[in-house]
């Protein structure tokens, strides 16, 4: 089954209910878990219509009760066999994975008029916007890569991507029952780059197995001499490197670009130990390590950088920029909103303050309407400045909806504030918003 457009099904009562779901965590950032049940198509070829209605009404029961604990996660919906489910943080996303390991092994033990049921689970985190469908379609593609770490595994496991394992393995090390693995790059369907997987298992119930398809696979021969001779030339580099001065090697798992204090780090292939050296000239001293997962996430760590040969194994903090939205309707005239906003940016500076936001729209010959759009902001920190300004819209009132050309307002430091949103009939959604530059 491909997920790649099922935000298109995310309609009426499922999306109002992700939407609230949404706004009461308030959060940007959501653990998406996908499940199915293994072997489902052939049990029901072997058991009839009947039997497996019966059986899935257990397991979608016994699903929903364990993710809506507490209110911590919600099901999107049920989609046949397979549960497509959220919550607000990747550790509870993963305890509630474990939660449905056991609550079915249990099911199994106590049910034997049904053959046992087996779960595959995936999970995987992602920047979700609120309300408009366009910012939707972001939401699946996280749903889609989900679905595809899903599509690893097999009954009884459950696979979880980088993201999910950085974010959640406080927790996760904090726990003695529970145990983490990581399997290595796989490359999944419509995704160019290796994902790395890992796996959360319970010894009691499982043992680790790494996926059957999908593995970056190993050099030929040819490139084993290959990459031998280019080892032994790093080496020789490493070993000037620390005679001339300072050399940088960093073992992280990070397959995307890493920056330096906001420079783009030129890493050489990783050794047999995970390091990658830094062919960047760098001096000794304290820097921000940080990579970015999408506009408005990005991950960093606090580094430094020694005289000779420094290792660096970076345990990256998240960071993720705020925004401020406000929608208004011709028939409303005017509307209003104001906020704080306080943020870091990957070079380490923080930005506080505070911004405003406010619509005033007029229908203007029955047919058209037309939205004045002004906004301010006033920095705090690291400068006190003020900025300000206006702009106009003007569409049919017939009009479906329509994004209009995101605006640059003002940069700085790595980052930058946008106007961006969407008219529709008399309606404007407007949105100033904090994004990281490239």
């Amino acid at each position: 089954m491909d997920f790649t457009e099922i935000n298109a099904d995310m309609i009426g009562e499922e999306k109002g209910k992700l939407n609230a779901y949404i706004q009461k965590h308030r959060t940007a950032m959501l653990t998406v878990m996908f499940t199915d049940i293994e072997g489902y198509t052939e049990l029901t070829e072997r058991k009839g219509d009947s039997y497996v209605a019966k059986l899935r009404q257990y397991h979608d029961e016994l699903l929903k009760t364990i993710i809506e604990e507490n209110g911590s996660g919600m099901v999107v919906k049920f989609i046949g066999d397979a549960v497509m489910a959220v919550f607000s943080e990747p550790s509870t996303g993963v305890k509630r994975a474990v939660d449905i390991q056991l609550a079915l092994e249990k099911f199994n033990r106590e049910h034997a008029e049904f053959e046992d049921i087996s779960v595959r689970i995936g999970l995987h985190v992602g920047q979700i916007a609120v309300e408009d469908d366009v910012q939707l379609d972001i939401f699946g593609r996280h749903v889609n890569r989900a679905a595809r770490v899903e599509s690893l595994a097999t009954g009884g496991q459950i696979l979880a991507t980088y993201p999910v394992w950085d974010s959640a393995k406080g927790w996760l090390d904090a726990s003695d029952d529970i145990k983490c693995i990581s399997h290595g790059g796989y490359l999944l369907k419509g995704i160019p780059e290796a994902i790395e997987i890992f796996e959360i298992y319970l010894p009691e119930l499982t043992k680790p197995a790494a996926p059957a398809k999908g593995k970056v696979k190993s050099r030929s021969p040819l490139m084993k001499w290959v990459n031998l001779a280019l080892l032994i030339l790093v080496v020789g580099y490493l070993g000037f490197s620390f005679l001339k001065g300072e050399s940088l090697l960093i073992n992280t798992a990070v397959t995307q670009n890493l920056y330096l204090n906001g420079e783009l780090l030129n890493l050489s292939t990783a050794n047999d130990k995970g390091n990658r050296t830094v062919e960047n000239e760098i001096a000794p001293g304290v820097y921000q390590l940080s990579y970015k997962s999408s506009s408005q996430l990005a991950y960093m760590a606090t580094v430094e950088v020694g005289k000779g040969q420094t290792i660096i194994k970076p345990d990256f903090t998240e960071l993720s920029l705020p925004s401020l939205k406000l929608r208004n309707d011709a028939s409303k005239v005017n509307n209003s909103t104001q906020g704080e906003f306080s943020f870091i940016t990957t070079t380490g500076v923080e930005y506080q303050g505070q911004w405003a936001l406010k619509i005033e729209s007029i229908v203007l010959d029955g047919s058209s309407v037309q939205h004045t759009v002004s906004w301010q902001l006033i920095t705090s920190l690291p400068n006190a400045i003020t900025t300000q300004g206006l702009e106009r819209f003007s569409h049919d009132l017939v009009d479906d909806m329509r994004p209009f050309e995101t605006m640059e307002l003002t940069s700085n430091d790595g980052i930058r504030l946008v106007l961006t949103g969407f008219t529709a009939n008399k309606l404007i959604e407007t949105e100033l918003r904090w994004e990281f530059e490239g």
